[in-house]
């Protein structure tokens, strides 16, 4: 965990945590001049405190209901998973509730499926470009991005439309069920 009042990760920390990874070593070697705190075996989310972001990218079930509490309890503004099913099942009905609780003052929950789809578009628009042996700009690329990323949004809004019943105030971050 970082202490804010001495800072966040540099670059040099970033690329510091790079080498060791590479070299297969843990990450409580990373030199830091006594700014972070290395708690063996925890996970962050539990640990951060107040935050505005909370981005779980490496795992299945990654945050859990506790620690989606002590988010919650911090202040936390939006939880967007950057992996597939990022928080587990009861994670993400604290956010629910809360979002029930606090409609526009909740924190946003962004499901993995939404979130994350640019990348595995991008994915996709490589595959057809590697299959039909086609070069696209990047400009055309982000065009194509850009459409995917419209169109996910829509279905998605028309899905909850169609099959979650909002309270007035309230828009459905997931399609329940």
């Amino acid at each position: 965990a970082a202490d804010g009042s001495s800072g966040a990760l540099t670059p040099a920390h970033v690329e510091e945590i790079a080498r060791l990874k590479a070299r297969r070593r843990p990450l409580h070697e990373l030199d830091h001049d006594g700014r972070y705190t290395y708690v063996k075996g925890a996970r962050p989310w539990a640990l951060v405190g107040a935050i505005d972001v909370a981005l779980p990218c490496a795992t299945q079930n990654e945050v859990s209901k506790v620690e989606v509490e002590a988010l919650v309890a911090g202040g936390v503004r939006v939880v967007a998973e950057g992996s597939n099913m990022g928080c587990t099942q009861e994670a993400i009905d604290v956010l629910e509730h809360h979002r029930r609780l606090k409609g526009p003052a909740a924190a946003w929950y962004a499901p993995g499926k939404a979130a994350n789809c640019g990348g595995v578009a991008v994915s996709g628009l490589e595959m057809a470009q590697n299959s039909q042996r086609l070069t696209w700009t990047a400009d055309e690329v982000d065009e194509k991005l850009q459409a995917i990323m419209k169109r996910t949004f829509e279905v998605g809004i028309e899905t909850a439309i169609k099959y979650v019943r909002a309270a007035k105030g309230e828009l459905p971050s997931l399609v329940a069920g």
